[in-house]
């Protein structure tokens, strides 16, 4: 039998879940928001697909077309998932695209937001 001191064992847990949780910090706080949901809306006297919703994407979470439209990559979606979950139900809520706080992918000419995607305030 091998001496294995309780120390290492606890080691061998704590490190590499603490890079866990830094590294899905580090990949959120350059994130962004981008439309997560489509649907067809009214603007100028016709029918559109606009943005219902705007979802918050960690860095390389999602690959985005060039109408703004995101590709999901499953794999780290899939490894981060419990954390993703905490994260969009306790910092980056799906009402918060539009406190202005945080960067937005505009998705087909929304008017919430200008080209840079900066949210416009109607003064």
């Amino acid at each position: 039998m091998t001496n294995v001191k309780p120390l290492h064992v606890t080691m061998a847990l704590v490190i590499p879940l603490t890079l866990y949780f830094l590294s899905y910090f580090v990949l959120t706080s350059f994130g962004i928001y981008a439309v997560g949901c489509t649907g067809l809306g009214m603007r100028n006297g016709g029918t559109v697909v606009v943005a219902k919703w705007y979802v918050w994407y960690p860095r390389g979470f999602v690959k985005f077309n060039t109408r703004g439209m995101p590709a999901i990559n499953a794999y780290i979606m899939a490894l981060y998932a419990p954390l993703y979950y905490f994260d969009l139900n306790y910092w980056h809520e799906y009402g918060m695209a539009w406190s202005g706080r945080y960067p937005v992918i505009p998705f087909n000419d929304d008017p919430s937001f200008d080209r840079d995607g900066n949210l416009m305030r109607n003064k």
